[in-house]
């Protein structure tokens, strides 16, 4: 499989802002695994999840969507679909063992 390239940028001002164009101060790239951006996306939608759980007054609407997106995806494959590519019994010798746990890990 291929690798992926992730973009890093930070804007001179937060948006919206008054022009239309703001200056980029600064730009990194990195090159991610497909796993390494399964993991990066899986711990994204757990981190989403879990503010929404933990808030004083549980937000059921809120719950509600994040739940579906997770579940029912229409636009992107979604966690189970990441089970499905990484951690088959013959897939997973194509992968780093770390990276099979920190995606295990964020399943749990």
């Amino acid at each position: 499989m291929s690798s992926l390239c992730h973009c890093h940028c930070t804007a001179s001002h937060s948006f919206p802002y008054i022009k239309k164009r703001i200056p980029v101060v600064y730009h990194k790239e990195e090159e991610l695994s497909p796993i390494e951006v399964a993991v990066a996306d899986m711990k994204a939608k757990v981190g989403e999840l879990t503010e929404v759980v933990c808030q004083r007054t549980p937000d059921v609407k809120k719950l509600q969507l994040k739940l579906q997106g997770s579940i029912s995806v229409q636009v992107h494959a979604g966690p189970l679909a990441y089970a499905q590519v990484f951690l088959s019994r013959h897939t997973m010798q194509k992968w780093h063992h770390s990276e099979i746990l920190a995606l295990k890990e964020h399943f749990r």
